[in-house]
């Protein structure tokens, strides 16, 4: 997803029980890893002040040295101030899940391949499906494990922009 946002491609998403209102900022959380000695560190206690060089699993696994190279870290555990990626929330609102429109789909970071065949799964392409709202229902059943498609929720819309 951090690619998507990145490219343009991601400028919405879904979440359940999340506040959000037009203006609010926000940050991408993403798994990332430092150089090995900060490895008993807390996430907490990792200075964000610039002084400690943080990689990004996304677009950094081949640039810090393997022998020096930290654990990598899951992105629930990314503290704000070491975040790359800051968003503003252009648009609010809460509908149910399955409401979900071509359009909107697309902005989740659905795509269209040159078979046009449409993915959410930047990473192997696997997810394939023949329509976007269908690549973005395999994408959240997938990523909340579970068939949350089926069971329909009202979901938090939220449209967003990369703060540059």
């Amino acid at each position: 997803m951090v690619r998507a946002i990145l490219s343009g491609d991601k400028t919405m998403t879904r979440r359940l029980k999340f506040k959000c209102n037009v203006g609010d900022e926000l940050w991408v959380k993403e798994s990332w890893y430092t150089y090995k000695w900060w490895n008993d560190t807390k996430p907490s206690e990792i200075p964000g002040d610039g002084n400690v060089k943080i990689y990004y699993s996304s677009i950094d696994s081949d640039l810090c040295p393997t022998e020096l190279m930290g654990k990598l870290r899951s992105s629930m555990f990314m503290p704000r101030r070491l975040c790359r990626i800051k968003l503003v929330c252009t648009e609010s609102s809460a509908e149910r899940l399955r409401n979900i429109s071509w359009s909107d789909s697309k902005r989740e970071g659905a795509t269209e391949n040159h078979m046009g065949n449409w993915s959410m799964d930047w990473n192997s392409g696997k997810m394939t499906a023949g329509s976007p709202i269908v690549a973005f229902q395999a994408y959240i059943n997938q990523i909340l494990k579970r068939d949350i498609w089926k069971e329909n929720p009202v979901v938090k819309v939220i449209g967003f922009q990369v703060v540059k």
